[in-house]
């Protein structure tokens, strides 16, 4: 995808190799049965670095811990969601969704 290639040059950078190790060691250990902040997982439908498979792996992890945790797949997006044409309709989602949290407290 065009776009994927447009913003890994514009915005990717380098990391240390430490700090992939690092959440890979045990210090890294999520305990997934522990009580959480409210998430959302966005995963775009055509992203290739976060493949929504993935997104939605990491969402039935968390959605057993008692906490909300909601997933979304946004369809034609790639990883950097904020980078494209569809920004403000992903950031409206995010809002509404904010919103309706806060409207359950």
């Amino acid at each position: 995808m065009a776009d994927q290639r447009k913003y890994y040059g514009e915005l990717a950078a380098p990391e240390s190799k430490k700090t992939i190790r690092g959440a890979l060691s045990l210090a890294a250990r999520v305990d997934f049965r522990q009580p959480h902040a409210p998430l959302l997982f966005l995963a775009g439908g055509a992203d290739r670095i976060m493949p929504a498979a993935l997104n939605r792996a990491n969402h039935r992890r968390y959605r057993h811990a008692g906490s909300v945790t909601d997933y979304q797949e946004l369809p034609g997006r790639s990883h950097a969601m904020l980078g494209q044409s569809t920004w403000r309709e992903d950031a409206a989602l995010v809002l509404r969704w904010l919103a309706a949290q806060a409207s359950l407290k």
